[in-house]
């Protein structure tokens, strides 16, 4: 994916936003500068963020914040700015464990969702006698895995290659040494295929990969 900024960076800068814009509104509020309009379409920007944070549909936050938008529209309007209040209580609590690390973003989730999705795909091609698109699917997915689970941990991603992102997990205890033998080598295959260096890697070799990145995603990314 890339350097662009992840999902989890941009909803969290859009949360600040809307607390720092929450603090401003209940004062014009209370000075009768704005109306309760104003809030009430603040409530339902910060359910949208809220909604885009990647929170399972059991989380206390997604649960209170829906009893919050749904009350808005209900309770007399000098008391909307109370609850504009308390979401954004609860925005700041939601940010602090994001940043700590308690939550993982929508896009990780869907993600790991996608990425079985294409290696199934992957091992359709194989199973066909297609090696060299399998190949070249399988390694873009291991690479994009091996870059999240980085990203995941604070490691810096940037202008570092496959094998040194792999160390880093290595180092990190997120890949056993075994787990990073096997990853190397998926990296090897990786950029094989990314060369059309169709003549280097056999079909086992691809399977090999594609049951490594299922079971890649499966245990570290869901």
């Amino acid at each position: 994916m890339g350097d662009s900024m992840r999902n989890e960076e941009i909803v969290t800068k859009r949360i600040k936003s809307l607390v720092a814009e929450s603090k401003k509104i209940v004062r014009l509020f209370s000075a009768r500068s704005v109306g309760v309009s104003r809030c009430r379409a603040w409530i339902a920007a910060a359910i949208s963020a809220v909604s885009k944070a990647g929170l399972e549909d059991s989380s206390p936050y997604l649960a209170r914040a829906k009893i919050i938008y749904n009350m808005a529209a209900g309770v007399p309007e000098q008391n909307v700015a109370e609850l504009m209040v308390e979401l954004s209580d609860l925005l700041e609590r939601l940010i602090e464990d994001i940043e700590i690390g308690l939550l993982r973003s929508v896009e990780i989730r869907i993600s790991a969702e996608t990425f079985d999705d294409i290696i199934d795909h992957a091992e359709s091609y194989l199973e066909e006698g297609r090696k060299d698109p399998a190949a070249v699917l399988v390694g873009v997915i291991f690479e994009d895995a091996i870059r999240k689970l980085n990203h995941l941990n604070g490691n810096d991603i940037k202008g570092k290659n496959l094998d040194a992102l792999i160390n880093a997990l290595k180092t990190a205890g997120v890949l056993t040494k075994l787990e990073a033998k096997e990853a190397l080598a998926a990296a090897g295959l990786r950029n094989e295929a990314a060369h059309a260096a169709w003549d280097e890697f056999e079909n086992e070799q691809v399977r090999s990969v594609i049951s490594f990145t299922r079971r890649l995603i499966r245990e570290k990314l869901v």
